[in-house]
């Protein structure tokens, strides 16, 4: 439902955006930590986590022990969680997915193995699955049957569609999906619910492919006494940097978030945060990175201790550039560096990119996206287009007053919508308002309000008009009523300044739209 409704319904409701890729790397992190009961990790999004405990029964004594530990160690750590074991990774996420409330320590599938003891409690769902031996497919088959047929069809993990259309014909648990003819599945609900069935039972594997375990890139340095200067703790920096930079170049790869901590006695480190658009790992450009970092830095206290680790890195292909390719990658890798430094001292939201959209109103032909520059280029099509149309890339002021461009290339515009490619040759300012600004006008001849404008008045000052070109009408679109007609006008002041204003045909108000 909606977060309106949702409030009407509780009052006082506590809400958070949702940021799915926060949670997945949180799964992630808690993968990490519980690989100390076993080598085998898996996180499955959102809400669970598979862990292959095959062969742990030397090491903890048995499974039930085991899965005594991890409850143990979730409740440490706070977190509510329902436990499963099962032979396969289906029928133990079956099992868990149906523990709405509570832990249940439950282990089956083999006549040599008794259910644990129950306890209630709350909790998400996690899956912690087991790929014990039994005596024989049959017998560890007939055991998972027995345990997940009285479970809802949901903890099959099926779609959607097939799940609601089951429900719809009364197939509510999965033993009455089981009692179907198998034959006819496929053809109704499609493939995805055999192979579900089959993986929960044990017919088809479903093995576990498990977190790869990557060393840190880390160095730290401490100091004999507290460092104030500058110039110091630049020397320093460079030594870390030096430290991590033969480990990038073993691996491969560059970095692409760092995190610089300056260690302070009895007092929280500060943590400054480089990010980079494209993996690098030249010491020229990181160092540079590194050294603004010290701009905004407050040492009144002084720093006993550096600590750099490098917390993203990304594989980095040496590209094989053409003769006539040289010169572009040159400009794009030094507007690169810009955006680098740019995020580094005004904040990483102040610079952010843009895209074209299809619109009448030039307030409304481009709207904020963030600013990738790693995004590669369209292939290119067999039919030319018909005109050329120059890119550009859109800098938003971090007030969001202002709309700045940037010209890059002049090159085809191959996904260019049609209206924006018959007015490509029409001249349009270099920075837009957000929003029109009313503005005073005097039109010559005055009949009716209608003329050239003669004279604009901005901020309580009169200015004359010396040239102006225009009118360019501009007509709203049918779907929004054609109440919108404006007559736009390039006028230039007797400073040098050229105005983007038009009229309002409907109700003779004069707004200022942009400056060239």
């Amino acid at each position: 439902m909606s977060l309106v409704e949702a409030s009407s319904l509780c009052e006082g409701l506590e809400h958070r955006e949702a940021e799915p890729d926060k949670d997945d790397r949180a799964l992630e992190r808690l993968g990490r930590w519980l690989v100390r009961f076993s080598p085998i990790i898996t996180p499955l999004p959102p809400d669970a986590i598979a862990i292959d405990v095959t062969g742990t029964e030397g090491i903890f004594g048995s499974q039930i022990k085991l899965l005594a530990l991890v409850e143990n160690a979730f409740d440490q750590l706070n977190i509510h969680a329902a436990f499963a074991t099962a032979p396969t990774l289906g029928a133990a996420w079956a099992m868990a997915y149906s523990l709405d409330r509570g832990y249940r320590l439950i282990e089956f599938a083999s006549p040599f193995h008794t259910p644990a003891p129950e306890r209630s409690e709350g909790g998400n769902r996690f899956s912690i699955p087991s790929q014990a031996s039994t005596p024989s497919a049959a017998t560890k088959a007939y055991g998972i049957r027995q345990a997940i047929e009285p479970l809802p069809l949901a903890a099959l993990r099926i779609d959607a569609p097939a799940l609601e259309t089951l429900n719809h014909l009364g197939v509510q648990t999965i033993g009455q999906l089981l009692r179907l003819p198998r034959s006819t599945l496929p053809s109704r609900f499609g493939a995805l619910l055999l192979k579900r069935i089959d993986q929960a039972l044990g017919v088809l594997p479903e093995p576990l492919v498990a977190l790869p375990h990557v060393e840190p890139i880390v160095a730290a340095t401490e100091f004999d006494g507290k460092v104030e200067s500058f110039e110091s703790l630049e020397y320093a920096i460079a030594r870390l940097l030096d430290d991590v930079l033969p480990e990038l170049r073993r691996r491969a790869c560059g970095a692409r978030k760092i995190h610089l901590d300056f260690l302070r006695q009895g007092s929280p480190a500060v943590r400054k945060t480089i990010a980079l658009s494209q993996p690098s790992r030249h010491r020229w450009l990181l160092m540079n990175l590194l050294r603004c970092t010290l701009e905004t830095l407050e040492c009144d206290e002084g720093f006993i201790g550096l600590r750099l680790e490098v917390i993203g890195s990304e594989k980095v292909l040496e590209p094989q550039l053409s003769l006539f390719e040289q010169e572009e990658q040159i400009g794009r890798s030094e507007l690169t560096h810009l955006v680098e430094r740019l995020r580094l001292r005004l904040g990483e939201q102040a610079v952010q990119g843009g895209e074209l959209v299809e619109s009448h109103a030039p307030e409304s032909a481009a709207r904020r996206v963030p600013l990738d520059l790693t995004a590669k280029k369209p292939a290119q099509k067999t039919k030319p287009p018909r005109r050329v149309v120059r890119k550009a890339l859109l800098w938003y002021a971090a007030d969001g007053q202002g709309v700045a461009a940037v010209s890059l290339a002049n090159e085809p515009a191959i996904a260019a919508p049609r209206m924006l490619e018959e007015r490509a040759a029409e001249p349009r300012p270099l920075r837009l308002f957000a929003s029109p600004v009313e503005v005073r006008c005097i039109v010559s001849p005055s009949t009716d309000e209608v003329g050239q404008p003669a004279t604009v008045t901005l901020d309580g000052t009169v200015h004359r008009v010396v040239h102006a070109v225009g009118p360019e009408r501009i007509t709203g679109v049918w779907w929004e009523g054609r109440d919108k007609t404006r007559d736009y006008y390039d006028v230039e002041l007797p400073s040098g300044r050229r105005l983007w204003i038009f009229q309002v045909q409907e109700n003779r108000r004069w707004f200022w739209q942009g400056e060239f």
